[in-house]
């Protein structure tokens, strides 16, 4: 049993795209119409709508679509709030998600009555260097962080990867930052699936994938206490991507650092509801 209340704030996120399909807009309703009975505040939120310190007052934030929408809403979770995703439709992707049309009320009457568990889900934060001048990327990742000539995506890029076992030049098209969560189809084109299946959404330990599809060579490997860093050695500069979602474009002799981010709360039954 869990000691959280919560259902003092709730903010549901759903895909503004998808509310002309009718199990969509029937799941969302049906979510909606239980809150407002049992929930003290709701607030209903399209994804286009979400922005930093939108959910700064949010002790609980339901994504009504698929995996996408929960993404997009994980980006501008920066508090404890926890996340249940509820897959919308049958046709929508929902590996993250734990709850269904079919299981929305037993599910949410579970969270009321404590029957639930948390899983902290690893997020990246990537630290820009440009221009003499340092930040921090505006989104933390949750599947992964990739660098790459986004204009040709095939073209080589020359880079400089540093981690606390090794420090080496590099050349080729791709490379890939992914968590446990994200990157499915990246990392499983560069490892044995019976591998792949070791890495849970909770570990800490990022993976790295490097692709030379040119010179057709790639590399597997294992970033265990969360740092490398990622000096642009290409004349033309590339692109620092945050989930495919955010893009910063980096010129030569800028870098990218990568640090933990705060852990992403969702959501899970004992039973599997989606």
């Amino acid at each position: 049993m869990q000691n959280i209340t919560l259902f003092d704030s709730v903010y549901i996120v759903d895909n503004q795209d998808k509310r002309t399909n009718p199990e969509h807009e029937k799941t969302r309703e049906t979510v909606l119409a239980w809150l407002r009975a049992h929930a003290k505040k709701v607030m209903q939120l399209q994804n286009k709508e979400l922005g930093t310190g939108v959910f700064d007052d949010a002790t609980m934030v339901i994504t009504v679509g698929g995996d996408g929408t929960l993404l997009g809403a994980a980006h501008y979770i920066q508090n404890n709030a926890v996340v249940l995703g509820i897959r919308s439709t049958s046709t929508s992707i929902g590996h993250v998600c734990s709850a269904n049309l079919d299981t929305i009320e037993s599910s949410l009457k579970k969270l009321e009555q404590g029957e639930f568990e948390i899983a902290a889900l690893s997020r990246i934060n990537a630290i820009i260097t440009a221009n003499g001048n340092t930040f921090t990327c505006s989104h933390p990742a949750l599947n992964e962080i990739s660098f790459a000539n986004k204009s040709t995506p095939r073209r080589m890029v020359y880079y400089e990867l540093e981690t606390n076992e090794f420090k080496e030049f590099q050349a080729g098209d791709t490379l890939i930052f992914s968590t446990g969560t994200g990157s499915t189809a990246y990392i499983k084109d560069l490892i044995e699936r019976e591998k792949y299946d070791a890495y849970s959404g909770e570990s800490d330990t990022l993976l790295f994938g490097l692709y030379a599809r040119c010179l057709g060579k790639k590399r597997f490997g294992e970033i265990k206490d969360g740092f490398a860093k990622v000096t642009v050695k290409t004349d033309e500069g590339a692109y620092l991507a945050i989930d495919s979602q955010k893009t910063y474009f980096l010129q030569i002799g800028d870098s990218f650092t990568l640090a933990p981010a705060p852990k992403l709360r969702t959501l899970h039954f004992i039973t599997n509801n989606c």
